[in-house]
């Protein structure tokens, strides 16, 4: 009969053990998390030219009406050449916005500070003197820190 109590109040005592080894469980775990945030060390990049000083008379105005991109620069990141043949696209460096518009406004902003007298515009809205298609062919970084660019383009004179 002694025996069965010791059984009976062993089987008791771990019973009461399981919830807590449970508990115990289920705590350990959570202080081996990381619960700081995330930091995303995505770098978003801007296309841009320097802003005019002066004011010259308008003597033509110029439309940009299409920016074409070949076909591996349609995408929000940021191409790196590897060699004649070969990109990389970089997972953590992306464009503030669509690369076509970005493009399109750097070379308005440039023509604009290079040929004084000439109003240059994206908008399709109003009279243009000049209409300018333009295709990207190649934008990319290369290994020594700088930027390839290669670009078609087309002028034609509106009536």
């Amino acid at each position: 009969m002694v025996a069965k109590t010791s059984y009976y109040m062993n089987m008791r005592q771990s019973r009461s053990i399981i919830p807590l080894i449970l508990i115990s469980l289920l705590i350990i775990p959570t202080g081996c998390v990381n619960f700081d945030p995330v930091v995303d060390s995505t770098e978003f990049h801007v296309i841009g030219a320097n802003s005019r000083d002066t004011v010259d008379p308008i003597k033509k105005r110029v439309v940009i009406r299409v920016v074409h991109l070949e076909d591996y620069l349609q995408n929000s990141q940021v191409v790196e050449r590897l060699g004649p043949n070969r990109v990389r696209y970089l997972a953590k460096h992306r464009w503030a916005g669509s690369l076509d518009t970005m493009v399109a406004r750097a070379i308005a902003d440039q023509l604009e500070e290079d040929a004084p007298g000439l109003l240059v515009t994206l908008d399709e809205s109003g009279d243009a003197d000049i209409h300018l298609d333009i295709t990207l062919l190649q934008f990319a970084l290369n290994s020594e820190d700088g930027t390839e660019v290669a670009l078609e383009w087309r002028a034609e004179a509106v009536d």
